[in-house]
């Protein structure tokens, strides 16, 4: 019986030592919301750079179905659209929202989540969509293959 104890603690210890996981990094920003347009942001000081592959895990608060995601250059137009990663993105129901970066972002300084029923006149997310906040957002490092 001990043997058998032994080898399942070493094979364990194996799994468990090769198992790929993902440190996470709390990004440290200020954050905001605007009632008026249906939107909340996580300002960026210093500006930050992010690499493709890169995965961000959102808590998004509100009462959004959907949103747009921006990462905005600095210099970037708050009001408008300029940094939108991909199109409009379904909340789950844990209401945290991982996204894989298919390209580069240089010298980001917000990024913002967008509800409401039309985020700068380029996605019809629904007359019903409410509005969408950020609680907090990690920088997850790219998984290994």
């Amino acid at each position: 019986m001990r043997l058998f104890l032994a080898k399942t603690w070493i094979v364990l210890s194996f799994l468990l030592l090769s198992v790929n996981i993902a440190p996470a990094q709390q990004l440290n920003c200020f954050l905001g919301s605007s009632p008026q347009w249906e939107s909340g942001w996580c300002d960026l000081r210093p500006s930050m750079n992010f690499s493709s592959g890169e995965r961000l895990r959102i808590v998004v608060g509100g009462t959004a179905r959907q949103i747009l995601v921006r990462l905005l250059p600095q210099g970037g137009d708050p009001n408008s659209p300029a940094g939108i990663v991909g199109s409009s993105r379904r909340i789950p129901s844990n209401r945290t929202l991982e996204i894989v970066l298919e390209s580069n972002y240089s010298r980001i300084s917000q990024i913002s989540v967008h509800g409401g029923s039309n985020p700068f006149n380029i996605a019809p997310l629904g007359q019903d969509n409410g509005p969408a906040t950020i609680i907090s957002i990690e920088r997850l490092t790219p998984q290994r293959r």
